[in-house]
C-alpha cells in the first residue's frame, strides 16, 4: 500500500495499477526529499512541480497535498496515467497529466521550481532527460531538480547542471542539483 506521507491528502491511498513494472519512492525517501526541501528554505506553496517519470505520481503528489501550486505528471503509461488522473480530479488539485517519453520534447506552457526525476534503475535514462529538459525552456530560474537512482547506480549530470548534494538511503540514493548559471558548467 502507497499511501501520501503529510499534507492535505495524509494517509490517503495512492493508487496504482495491477502488476506495475514501477518501483514507487519509498515513504522514507519522501520524507526525507521534503524535508531537505523545507530545510532549503523553498517555499512549496509558490512552486509549480513537474514529476517525471511519474509512475504512481508518489513525488507530485506528495508536493501537492503539502501546498504545491501545481504539478504537472509525465510517464508513458497510459494506464497508469488513467488511475492518477482520477485520483487527482477527485482530489480538486491543480494538475495536468502527459503522456510522453521525456527523452523528447515535453510539451507544456509551465516553468517548473521543482523537478523530480525517478527513472526506472540502471537503464541510464536520466542524462537524456536532463539534456531534454535543458532544450525544452521549462525550468524557473533557480530550478531545483531532486533524482532518485539506485544507491549504486552512477548518475551522469551534464554541464549545465551542478550537484549540490546527495544523499542515500537504503537502496536509494537522491541528488539534488540546479541548473548552472551562465559560465559556471
Amino acid at each position: 500500500m502507497l499511501r501520501v506521507v503529510a499534507g492535505s491528502l495524509k494517509n490517503k491511498l495512492i493508487p496504482v495499477i495491477k502488476n506495475a513494472e514501477f518501483r514507487p519512492s519509498t515513504t522514507k525517501a519522501r520524507q526525507a526529499i521534503f524535508s531537505i526541501i523545507y530545510s532549503m528554505g523553498i517555499d512549496l506553496e509558490e512552486a509549480n512541480v513537474l514529476d517525471m517519470f511519474c509512475g504512481s505520481g508518489s513525488l507530485g503528489i506528495e508536493a501537492l497535498s503539502r501546498g504545491a501550486k501545481f504539478a504537472s505528471f509525465i510517464d508513458i503509461n497510459a494506464a497508469q496515467l488513467t488511475l492518477l488522473k482520477k485520483f487527482l480530479d477527485e482530489a480538486k488539485l491543480s494538475f495536468e497529466v502527459l503522456n510522453q517519453d521525456v527523452r523528447n520534447q515535453i510539451y507544456t506552457n509551465k516553468k517548473y521550481d521543482i523537478v523530480f526525476m525517478d527513472a526506472p534503475y540502471y537503464q541510464d535514462l536520466n542524462f537524456d532527460a536532463l539534456v531534454n529538459l535543458d532544450k525544452s525552456k521549462i525550468l524557473a530560474e533557480n530550478s531545483l531538480l531532486i533524482i532518485e537512482t539506485a544507491y549504486n547506480e552512477e548518475l551522469k549530470i551534464p554541464d549545465a547542471y551542478l550537484k549540490i548534494d546527495e544523499r542515500r538511503y537504503s537502496k536509494n540514493k537522491i541528488t539534488f542539483v540546479r541548473r548552472a548559471l551562465y559560465g559556471q558548467s
